[in-house]
């Protein structure tokens, strides 16, 4: 599926029982968001999704509304988002959601007798990833070069409030004023070799009051930051709760 320059795709189908699409690219100026509505609606990419546009799935407002974006695994292949030039994924759930995941969801699904694998959000330089409130099951968030100091509209990177279960981590390279709080990372019981929260060659990192419980290898590592903060955060069962390897840290 292409969504052209400046073309809206509004999405209400609930398809779980099968593919919605192979591949998603996304033109400059091209937006894919969810209808407005309490219903549950899922979509369902058995491939990669590809962005010089924007992702905007918004349910702020919404107590009963579930909007799902669901990317079929396979071992052996990367498969996922990955946001180019301008591409923005902007996620945004109901705070006082009911029950104990948020109302917008980002998750990879494994086929049948398929064994389990993550799924990637990749973005890297002039891009936007902002996830509030939102549930992220086996999606590994990735962030190269990425600035949140204001100073350029099409830059942010800010992951506030949510929910990393299964495989899913986030990982933020060369970042500038990153913010990273109040999120819940529970491996479920998966041993995972990597650190839940990853800050490498950063400046002015914001993580506070994040909760990380499950078998990683790391609560939270830093690794030759630049004034970063961290304040009120919390590891249960890492086999090395921090890291932190920087200058000037706060």
């Amino acid at each position: 599926v292409v969504i052209a320059v400046n073309d809206i795709i509004v999405f209400d189908r609930r398809d779980t029982t099968g593919p919605t699409c192979r591949d998603i690219f996304i033109d400059p100026g091209g937006v894919l968001t969810f209808k407005r509505s309490d219903r549950e609606f899922a979509l369902t990419v058995d491939g990669s999704i590809e962005s010089y546009g924007a992702i905007k799935i918004n349910a702020t407002d919404l107590s009963r509304g579930v909007f799902e974006l669901r990317i079929v695994t396979k071992p052996g292949e990367q498969r996922g988002i990955r946001l180019l030039k301008h591409g923005a994924l902007l996620a945004y759930g109901y705070k006082q959601f009911r029950d104990r995941r948020r109302n917008v969801r980002i998750t990879a699904v494994s086929p049948d007798n398929q064994q389990r694998a993550a799924a990637t959000v990749i973005a890297n330089g002039q891009a936007m990833i902002d996830l509030n409130h939102t549930t992220l099951t086996d999606v590994v968030v990735r962030a190269e070069s990425l600035d949140n100091t204001g100073s350029k509209g099409y830059e942010r990177i800010n992951v506030v409030g949510n929910l990393f279960f299964g495989l899913a981590r986030l990982e933020l390279v060369r970042c500038d004023t990153p913010a990273i709080r109040n999120n819940f990372f529970d491996s479920k019981d998966v041993k995972i070799n990597e650190p839940a929260i990853s800050v490498a060659t950063s400046k002015l990192a914001d993580i506070k009051e994040n909760y990380v419980n499950g078998q990683y290898a790391e609560g939270i590592k830093v690794y030759r930051d630049n004034s970063s903060v961290a304040s009120g955060n919390v590891t249960r069962d890492c086999r090395l709760g921090i890291s932190w390897f920087g200058s000037d840290a706060m």
